[in-house]
């Protein structure tokens, strides 16, 4: 039967294209409501226009997810924030029975906060409940941003033809991220780009927006970097001591990588101090695991091998070494005061707690 529709009644996402593909409708639904059945009718029946939008991205059975407990999002380009391939629903999907149109999307700033107002027209012949979103983008930060975030949704109701002027307030905390330079949230100062529509990827108008915030902090090279305060890793999870001290281990047993921007210094340092402790994958200095010694210390600056050394072991649990290594200063002169990125790799008996440059 060519009129044959789905009904899926789920609270997870699913593969089915190959049901879509069968089927000329689909009408997904949450459970756990006794008044389930009604409004399934009231639906298919077209007694009410369906408003439902989705909070999940579905994605299709050619994306290859990543490993369901690797919850970082950004590395692993999931959820509608950073995915760069096609999806079958993407976040905040939903069909009605009418059409809807965006248009005049404005901004206007009101007590130092941004709000924006954008036009949306009923274009069909049903009337139905719209939810109107909004989202933002920002590319010249100086960490990396979603493509997209859901700042702001109205659901509003719209009889046949009836326009009306939908008006968004974003508070600036919407605009936040973390700075590991700072350790805290901040709103960095940039243009950031809004957009309205009726999904995630149905975005039809857009408005740009000067926001006035913080600046992009520096790292100075004679003040101790935590080692948990990177901008980039690979194959590493925090760790304690048993007097809380936090420090960064491997992961998955082999050398791990870190990878700390903006770095400036005044005159060419000559040594680096490092603090670590001795973890518990470190039996023997002479141990070998994937990718270099258990006890190994790389660190690159300017894209150039200034240190590789082997450090120190104890057999003490949770003892803090210490560890001051020579560098070549002739490499340094004549880089100061310009930003500068430090790529550290560090082997699975290194527990990195800091590390600072000296002169």
């Amino acid at each position: 039967n060519p009129e044959t529709g789905l009904v899926l009644v789920t609270n997870y996402p699913y593969y089915i294209e190959d049901e879509l593909a069968s089927v000329k409708a689909a009408v997904i639904t949450a459970s756990g409501c006794q008044e389930l059945g009604h409004g399934l009718a009231d639906v298919i029946t077209g007694k009410v226009s369906p408003a439902g939008r989705l909070n999940q991205t579905w994605y299709s059975k050619k994306y290859s997810l990543p490993d369901f407990h690797n919850y970082d999002i950004r590395k692993t380009k999931r959820t509608y924030m950073y995915c760069e391939d096609e999806v079958i629903f993407p976040f905040g999907y939903g069909l009605s029975y009418t059409r809807f149109s965006y248009k005049n999307m404005r901004f206007t700033p009101k007590d130092g906060q941004p709000v924006f107002t954008v036009e949306v027209t009923n274009e069909g012949d049903y009337p139905s409940d719209e939810v109107v979103q909004l989202y933002v983008s920002a590319a010249d930060l100086r960490v990396e941003q979603p493509k997209k975030k859901l700042v702001g949704f109205k659901r509003m109701h719209f009889e046949p033809g009836e326009k009306k002027k939908i008006e968004f307030l974003v508070p600036k905390q919407e605009l936040c991220y973390y700075d590991v330079i700072r350790e805290q949230m901040v709103v960095e100062t940039g243009i950031y780009e809004f957009f309205a529509g009726g999904s995630s990827y149905a975005l039809d108008e857009s408005a740009l927006c000067a926001i006035n915030g913080v600046e992009c902090g520096e790292r100075n090279a004679y003040v101790p970097i935590n080692a948990h305060r990177y901008d980039e890793y690979d194959n590493c999870v925090t760790s304690h001591t048993k007097d809380k001290q936090r420090y960064l281990r491997s992961l998955g047993g082999g050398s791990y990588k870190l990878e700390y921007r903006d770095i400036t210094y005044e005159e060419a340092p000559k040594a680096v101090e490092v603090k670590y402790v001795c973890t518990e994958n470190c039996f023997r200095q002479s141990e070998r695991y994937a990718g270099g010694s258990s006890m190994e210390f790389r660190l690159y600056f300017a894209d150039e091998l200034l240190i590789d050394a082997e450090l120190d072991v104890s057999d003490a649990p949770d003892e803090i070494l210490t560890a001051q290594i020579d560098i070549d200063e002739l490499g340094m002169v004549g880089m100061e005061n310009i930003n500068h990125t430090v790529r550290i790799c560090c082997g699975a008996g290194v527990g990195l707690i800091s590390f600072v440059f000296k002169h």
